[in-house]
């Protein structure tokens, strides 16, 4: 089953270096290119960072790392904490810190998309949309059909096209449905 994250800025966990996983350690080593001994941030999990606690400054780093994390794009506010951040904790911490919300930004996208879809889908139910797809899905069918080329010998059939023509079809019926209602209003 497909998850995605739910949080919107991951979670930031103080941590010593000798409770760094192994997964930790060879993100660090291997991906990163860091010792231990130089960790300062690291990504665990999806929604969760680590960070050194025995740094120095790591309070310091909290509030900046949040709204690194929030920003949705490149922007001056972003540019800001990035370099507040490099002052801080160094190069190659600001270069794990960028990948972090790089990945970060991947996961909220999936997220938002699956809640514009949960959205669109309570929208559907509130109007009862799926029982008046009902009483056409025959002609659905028969749209669909046409569109794959069950009838025409001389193409090759194209399922692509065929689901194309079945939702141009439903996206009709939608539009009939919408100035249905709207005269009735009217």
């Amino acid at each position: 089953m497909a998850s995605v994250v739910t949080r919107k800025i991951p979670e930031i966990v103080l941590v010593d270096k000798e409770q760094l996983g192994v997964k930790e350690l060879f993100t660090l080593n291997m991906l990163h290119k860091t010792d231990v001994s130089e960790f300062v941030i690291c990504p665990h999990q999806r929604e969760t960072i680590y960070l050194n606690k025995s740094f120095e400054r790591a309070e310091d780093l909290i509030p900046i790392i949040n709204g690194f994390m929030e920003q949705e794009w490149c922007n001056s506010k972003g540019d800001k904490l990035y370099k507040q951040f490099e002052d801080i904790a160094g190069e190659k911490a600001v270069s794990i810190l960028s990948a972090i919300w790089q990945d970060w930004r991947k996961e909220r996208m999936k997220a938002n998309a699956k809640e514009k879809a949960d959205e669109v889908l309570k929208r559907v139910r509130k109007r009862h949309i799926r029982q008046s797809m009902k009483k056409r899905k025959g002609t659905i069918q028969a749209v669909f059909e046409v569109g794959y080329g069950l009838y025409d010998k001389k193409r090759l059939a194209d399922f692509q096209n065929g689901a194309e023509c079945a939702f141009t079809y439903g996206y009709l019926c939608a539009l009939e449905d919408q100035e249905k209602q709207q005269s009735v209003v009217e």
